[in-house]
């Protein structure tokens, strides 16, 4: 009598924890979209999910995997923000009970968090059978799909270098402007070694110094504009426009004296 008790007891543990990994498995992803943005102090990552289940149950709860170091998270189901009940590591579970929704209908989850820029990879682990899944960086190609994964498959991706950031628009005018000024300064040095020794008072270095006055005034636009739309810092506006606008008065002074000897 006692070992057939036992033996009902274990098959009764057995089937719970069958049910427990059926319950487990009802939920899956049809489709995951990930955008991956570059801000000016972090990566903004918005992820797109889709999930649905196979029963006429109501949604209970579900877990979401999240990067450690994630910042401001946000996380929407069907347009209403839920916080999560607790996180393990990087999972995050949250009841759904709330939503009244049967597990036969689709739910769209928006999730939405801050990475720092240096983090160098993007990594995932999924959580749920997936369909599908994308994910764009900086509005490129696709840097990454694939289909039909299961669940506690992961993939790291790699953005760029730790050390390195990628340039911006106004950082690349910059550089451009800045190379247009030294090839201006080399050419002129090669054509003052070249010219006679008697023509050291000659209209070359007008030429320059008008030059590199438009070039300056040019970058302090630029830097200007740039600082409006709060592309940049107030910190590296002000270094920047004190660094050339000192440059461009240097140039003007000498210019000025020209002009005065000439007289």
């Amino acid at each position: 009598m006692k070992r057939l008790i036992s033996i009902m007891f274990a098959i009764a543990i057995l089937i719970s924890i069958s049910a427990s990994n059926i319950s487990a498995e009802e939920i899956e992803t049809t489709n995951h979209e990930i955008k991956i943005t570059t801000g000016d102090r972090y990566l903004l990552v918005e992820e797109s999910i889709t999930i649905i289940g196979d029963s006429d149950e109501l949604y209970e709860t579900i877990n979401l995997w999240i990067p450690t170091s994630a910042q401001e998270i946000k996380t929407l189901f069907k347009s209403n923000p839920i916080e999560p009940d607790n996180s393990t590591g990087n999972e995050y579970t949250y009841n759904l009970t709330g939503l009244n929704t049967s597990m036969n209908q689709s739910i769209l989850v928006t999730l939405s968090y801050n990475l720092d820029k240096n983090i160098g990879d993007f990594e995932k682990t999924l959580l749920h059978d997936t369909n599908s899944i994308s994910v764009i960086f900086d509005d490129e190609n696709k840097i990454y799909s694939a289909e039909n994964l299961q669940s506690g498959s992961s993939f790291k991706l790699r953005l760029y270098k730790p050390t390195e950031t990628p340039l911006s628009m106004f950082t690349i005018i910059l550089i451009v402007l800045l190379l247009i000024l030294l090839a201006v300064t080399v050419l002129y040095s090669f054509k003052k070694q070249k010219a006679p020794k008697t023509s050291a008072a000659g209209s070359e270095p007008e030429e320059l110094l008008s030059t590199k006055k438009m070039l300056l005034m040019s970058i302090l636009k630029d830097i200007e504009k740039q600082h409006r739309a709060k592309k940049i810092s107030d910190d590296t506006y002000h270094k920047l426009k004190e660094k050339y606008k000192q440059e461009a008065v240097d140039s003007m002074r000498k210019l000025d004296g020209m002009k005065s000897k000439v007289k």
